[in-house]
């Protein structure tokens, strides 16, 4: 009996607060890429993985002429689960031209049950555009992105369920600046990023919620040695990409955060990050691996990655098939 009237005081007081429990557009706040996940939600200065896009849009004219991405991930402490498909690629528009160009289109979708009261499903399309120009060893790449979210919810009621739904826009901006080294021996290629994500106005519809713009300011050096034939591909036997970025958005508390990876031959990936909230004590920790397949100018990768903190547990598994110039 007592534990009956504690179920119904749970539920009760659940119900009065539904209005506080509306999706706060979570899809968009969250990268779905296991390797941007594993490398502590960091990319806005790095073009070497599409996961990139995700903090920067300039990203998006990337090292790859075509490429696929699928992502799944799953919140081990809630009934949450997201899923992603990313495609896109490069082109020149003539092989001697110092311009290239970049697109990207992507959808996302998040599930959530909470309580088994709410049932939220949030559905994303966007669409991303850049290009950029190469000056001797200085590349500049400039990108934009345009979002469209909806977000259906279903709240369980004790009789009488109801059903709610706001859509909207949002839109990317960013730049980037890449100093590139010799292949041909062991470089270094320092990158920088700056991007505005999620601008735009509130969602509406039979409520109204507003995304959390941010500022994502961004460094990475990437050191690798010489290209070298494996199989069929030639790779870098050793690689290495370090990326130090600060996220400010305009609700909510700032972070750094910290991501690194270790790639062998382009077959193993290692990943590691730190996400370190401003004025918080509450480090949260990620780490990741891959294995990957170069075949000549093909690559196939399949990622995992683990974020975990005082509040959950977070696994994703990625799969990527490339084209690369």
């Amino acid at each position: 009996m007592r534990s009956l009237l504690v179920s119904v005081a749970a539920l009760v007081l659940i119900v009065l607060n539904l209005p506080a429990a509306h999706a706060q557009t979570e899809i968009l706040y969250f990268p779905v890429n296991a390797r941007a996940v594993g490398m502590g939600y960091t990319g806005t200065a790095d073009n070497t993985d599409p996961s990139s896009i995700y903090f920067n849009p300039a990203n998006v004219v990337a090292q790859a002429r075509a490429y696929l991405v699928g992502s799944n991930d799953r919140f081990e402490s809630d009934d949450l689960s997201l899923f992603r498909v990313d495609a896109g690629g490069s082109w020149k528009s003539n092989p001697e031209s110092t311009w290239r160009f970049g697109a990207n289109a992507a959808f996302s979708r998040l599930e959530s049950s909470i309580f088994d009261i709410v049932d939220v499903d949030e559905q994303m399309i966007s669409l991303a555009l850049g290009a950029g120009t190469t000056r001797d060893r200085y590349e500049f790449r400039f990108g934009a992105a345009v979002k469209r979210l909806s977000t259906d919810e279903t709240i369980h009621y004790l009789m009488n369920p109801t059903h709610e739904t706001i859509d909207g826009y949002a839109w990317d901006g960013g730049i980037a600046v890449a100093i590139h080294g010799n292949e041909a021996e062991w470089n270094v290629t320092p990158q920088f990023g700056v991007a505005l994500i999620d601008a735009g106005p509130d969602l509406e519809g039979d409520f109204t919620t507003s995304l959390p713009t941010r500022v994502n300011i961004g460094t990475s050096i990437r050191v690798a040695s010489p290209l070298t034939k494996v199989g069929s591909a030639e790779v870098p036997v050793f690689a290495a990409i370090v990326n130090l970025e600060g996220e400010s958005p305009d609700e909510g508390a700032a972070f750094w955060a910290m991501g690194t990876e270790i790639s062998l031959a382009q077959i193993l990936f290692l990943r590691g990050g730190l996400i370190i909230p401003s004025g918080a004590d509450d480090i949260a920790e990620t780490w990741g691996a891959g294995l990957g397949v170069p075949i000549e100018q093909f690559r196939i990768r399949f990622d995992y990655s683990d974020y975990v903190d005082e509040d959950y547990i977070r696994d994703e598994m990625s799969l990527l098939v490339a084209w690369l110039f």
